[in-house]
């Protein structure tokens, strides 16, 4: 259920972010996703910890968020297209994505090692991964540069409020 839930979110909000990375820029649209995974994580923190609310659903909400701002694939295969050469971009994705599974497989290992082991209880996982979603926040606030070069808009697009200008970019052919 909560797999779903999230990747249902992800399904759904992918085409606006992937909207907002084109029209507002890389930078913000990453930091809006780190937020969302550091947000979740004190999410399940918390639903590990209180008993107000049932777990379950402090679980569905963490997950819903965590689906619903999930961009990192779009926004470094967007930075692969904006800073490398047409001829050089294939290489740049296969490492891109070579990165993404081995970093998956990582991850992986680490959490059954940590079921296994019973390093650490999951409510002080989560706090730790909250805790480091802060730092990368941090560090991409004040370190990473915006990749996306703006170009100039005709008039009557910059006229169009946010939401029909967003829906526009959703239908324009790439």
């Amino acid at each position: 259920w909560l797999v779903a839930l999230k990747l249902f979110c992800r399904m759904i909000s992918g085409p606006f972010l992937g909207a907002l990375c084109d029209y507002h820029g890389r930078k913000p649209v990453l930091m809006l996703s780190i937020s969302g995974i550091t947000a979740a994580s004190w999410l399940m923190m918390l639903a590990c910890r209180q008993t107000l609310i049932p777990p379950i659903w402090t679980l569905s909400f963490a997950l819903a968020l965590q689906g619903c701002t999930t961009a990192f694939n779009l926004c470094f295969k967007s930075m692969v297209a904006d800073l490398l050469d047409p001829q050089h971009r294939a290489k740049g994705f296969v490492v891109l994505n070579h990165t993404d599974v081995f970093s998956r497989g990582i991850t992986l290992c680490f959490v059954i090692w940590i079921q296994k082991v019973q390093f650490m209880r999951f409510d002080l996982l989560c706090m730790l991964a909250g805790l480091l979603g802060l730092l990368i926040l941090l560090f991409c606030h004040l370190c990473l540069e915006e990749t996306l070069v703006k170009k100039a808009e005709p008039e009557a697009l910059a006229a169009l409020p946010g939401l029909r200008h967003l829906l526009s970019e959703l239908r324009a052919p790439y």
